[in-house]
């Protein structure tokens, strides 16, 4: 039942809606860095303005997700993360009045830990494995040509 003296006026206000997952930009052992696309208001995207982001986040095996206080930019770097950890990662928009609208697609990141090391490592082997190849083909066409 709603009671008023004099006029009543009912606000409807659409919370703004994140459509796309974040992006991650890099990543090492105990950070993801984040970027995301500006709220738009387009249909369905419920309404602006919105003055801030909040990037949510949680590892894989955890139900609750954590927070990074409000920010204006849409660049972030969620740090101190457990090494070769998968992580979802969610945005919220807030709006002026300071309602957060719901969380967007999450996007799904690793720490990479010594993976980070790894892939170096196997892009040297290859090479090293090429060069090698090269090496003993040619000294094989060689020895070939020499014989005949």
């Amino acid at each position: 039942m709603l009671l008023c003296s004099g006029v009543c006026m009912v606000v409807y206000l659409e919370l703004p809606i994140m459509r796309r997952a974040p992006i991650i930009q890099s990543r090492n052992a105990t950070s993801l860095t984040v970027r995301w696309r500006a709220w738009m208001n387009a249909p369905g995207s419920g309404m602006g303005p919105v003055v801030s982001y909040i990037l949510s986040y949680r590892s894989h095996n955890e139900t609750d997700w954590k927070s990074v206080p409000q920010t204006r930019s849409r660049t972030l770097t969620v740090s101190s993360l457990e090494v070769n950890q998968s992580y979802e990662i969610s945005v919220s928009a807030v709006h002026q009045t300071g309602l957060v609208g719901p969380r967007s697609p999450a996007a799904v990141a690793a720490t990479c830990g010594s993976m980070c090391y790894n892939i170096t490592v196997h892009c040297s082997q290859l090479t090293i494995i090429a060069l090698l190849f090269y090496f003993w083909f040619s000294v094989f066409c060689w020895f070939a040509s020499a014989q005949l």
